[in-house]
């Protein structure tokens, strides 16, 4: 057995170091891109919201009013809450679906102007999933640190009367400039491109040399 490992000590350690690349790859984009706010809140009745939340990493952030499906088909919740639909004669029309008001304040814990405000009359859906159709409410710029959430839904929609509807506060990845977030994507895209081939050479060097010494 140490002969073995002498003999394949370079693509163990190759492997070791792969499987150690991709298990930080892995840690550092969860650190990265778990969303500092993911809050359910009722629609009807109209409810509110107030909690703490920490930005891990200043950058260009998203706030979405996302619908899950709970025991509703994709179909069912897309007609309540809009979005791109099939019309009668097979064209493609935008239904706006019903209106939610949402007003949320973002402030630092001490206090102070608000970093991240507004009301917002949603309409349509700018997302969709398997799972959840999503409303942009807002998008900001917001530092390091931690806040105050706090919001409300304007008006009372009996139309998603037992819903279940949640506020996302999420990192804008596609125009995001944080050094964190590239950090992310050099990870990726070298495990992707580089660390995971040459760990599938390694491994398959391992793998014929322990089979011609067992045969």
């Amino acid at each position: 057995m140490n002969d073995f490992i002498s003999a394949n000590a370079v693509a163990l350690l190759i492997l070791a170091f792969s499987v150690l690349w991709l298990i930080v790859s892995a840690c550092w984009s969860w650190w990265v891109e778990s969303p500092p706010l993911d809050q359910t809140i009722s629609l009807s009745p109209p409810g509110t919201l107030e909690t703490a939340v920490t930005v891990r990493i200043g950058d260009q952030y998203w706030l979405w009013l996302n619908f899950e499906r709970g025991g509703l088909s994709l179909d069912a919740l897309r007609e309540k809450t809009g979005g791109m639909t099939t019309g009668p004669d097979g064209k493609t029309v935008e239904n706006a679906g019903t209106p939610v008001t949402v007003r949320w304040q973002m402030t630092a814990k001490g206090g102070g102007e608000p970093v991240f405000a507004g009301e917002v009359r949603s309409t349509g859906a700018a997302s969709a999933a398997d799972a959840t159709i999503g409303r942009l409410l807002g998008r900001a710029e917001v530092r390091s640190g931690r806040y105050s959430f706090t919001a409300e839904i304007v008006g009372d929609t009996p139309e998603f009367a037992g819903a279940q509807t949640r506020l996302t506060l999420v990192l804008d990845e596609a125009k995001g400039h944080s050094w964190a977030l590239k950090l992310g994507w050099l990870l990726s895209l070298l495990g992707s491109f580089a660390i995971k081939p040459v760990a599938v050479v390694a491994a398959a060097v391992v793998a014929w040399n322990a089979a011609r010494l067992f045969m």
